[in-house]
Parts: C-alpha cells; sequence; structure tokens
C-alpha cells in the first residue's frame, strides 16, 4: 500500500472548492479578476483596461458577486466593483504563474485547447 503524503479534503469542502474552480474557469472571469484589485473601481475602468465589452462585463461581475469574489459599492448612481478580500488577490497571483508559457511555448499543465480527457500528460 502507498503512503498518501496528505489527507484528502472533506467532500463537502471539494464540492464548494470545485464550483468556485468552475467560476474561476471562464477566461473572462479571469481577466476581469485579475485587473481588479481591492480598491473599488467602476466599471468603465474594468471595460478600458480589459477591452471587454460593458454589458459583458456587467453580467461577469453579476457572477463573480454571487460567488463572493468582487464586492460592488454603490457610490451614487454608480457601483464600484473590487477583490472581495486580499486571499482571492493572493489566490490569483498563486494561479497567474500557471499560465505562462514556457520557452518551449507551450503552457506549463499542457495544451490548453486539448480536453482533459484526452491528454497524455493526465
Amino acid at each position: 500500500m502507498s503512503k498518501i503524503l496528505h489527507a484528502p479534503i472533506p467532500v463537502v469542502e471539494a464540492q464548494v472548492l470545485a464550483s468556485l474552480l468552475r467560476t474561476l474557469g471562464d477566461p473572462t472571469r479571469l481577466r476581469i479578476l485579475t485587473a481588479l484589485d481591492t480598491v473599488c473601481v467602476p466599471v468603465t475602468a474594468i471595460v478600458e483596461a480589459t477591452g471587454i465589452r460593458q454589458p459583458t462585463v456587467s453580467h461577469h461581475l453579476r457572477i463573480l458577486r454571487d460567488r463572493g469574489l468582487v464586492r460592488g459599492e454603490r457610490r451614487g448612481g454608480y457601483v464600484f466593483y473590487c477583490l472581495a478580500t486580499d486571499a482571492v488577490r493572493a489566490a490569483l497571483d498563486v494561479l497567474q504563474p500557471l499560465a505562462a508559457s514556457s520557452d518551449s511555448g507551450t503552457a506549463p499543465l499542457g495544451d490548453p485547447s486539448i480536453p482533459d480527457s484526452r491528454r497524455q500528460d493526465k
């Protein structure tokens, strides 16, 4: 019997984390999240920073807000958005290097165009 180095996370925690990772699995949401910080900015600033159309940004901000990843602050007639906690920024800072291209020009975790079920490096 092989020795397990770490105990697996409990089932409920794994389900919650999997749901959160599905939310993060959208490239548009990741671009919005990485553009934000803990200082809140108006939607127009997010649109300018990302180049994503305003209706699309607003749609994804609602999803991110519902998942607790961003928070909105109403200021007059506008809503300003920022990361919900410093932990969100820390998580993004840990995850982002995984997408960095290696010297060979491929992502370190394999070709993202190949579905996980077909990857040879699984």
